[in-house]
């Protein structure tokens, strides 16, 4: 019996582009001239399951991953992002706060699915700037920023009098 990777043998045909067995094995041919008969392949089925990723309002999911069904996949490394947040992995549900599958970690596929990122947001520490005229008048009050941002020192100048009518 002939085998070919990926197909099934049906039989033989005496067209090459046969896609029906007109013998099979152990069938009776009778002889009569020449003839040249071809194997009939059918290919094989592999069913399969993919994993479609949705960055769940960030950017840059990783593209579908597909594989035969029951095989371990390794889920992508490739992260994605989104602004104040911070990606912790992958949930099967949209509004999940915890991850079910890691990046790089393995899904054994029977089914399609469909994986959502999980995000936490990002703690943003607020501080704020007090200006203190140090004895004199008319200075900003307070500036506030995010650890690490740049903030602009305010143009307001105090002033402050001395001997009555001076300033400097």
């Amino acid at each position: 019996r002939p085998t070919k990777s990926g197909y099934t043998f049906l039989g033989w045909s005496t067209s090459n582009t046969a896609t029906i067995a007109e013998y099979v094995s152990g069938d009776t041919y009778t002889v009569n001239g020449n003839v040249t008969l071809y194997a009939v392949w059918e290919q094989e089925v592999v069913e399969t399951c993919t994993i479609t990723f949705n960055a769940n309002g960030g950017t840059g999911a990783p593209s579908p991953q597909t594989a035969p069904k029951g095989q371990n996949i390794i889920i992508s490394n490739q992260i994605p992002t989104k602004e104040g947040y911070t990606f912790l992995g992958w949930h099967t549900s949209s509004s999940a706060t915890t991850p079910q599958y890691t990046a790089g970690g393995t899904y054994t596929g029977s089914s399609n699915i469909t994986l959502y990122a999980v995000w936490e947001q990002e703690v943003v520490e607020t501080y704020t700037i007090t200006f203190n005229a140090n004895g004199g008048t008319g200075g900003p009050t307070s500036l506030t920023g995010n650890a690490g941002e740049t903030v602009t020192i305010p143009t307001d100048i105090p002033t402050k009098t001395i001997w009555g009518s001076y300033q400097y």
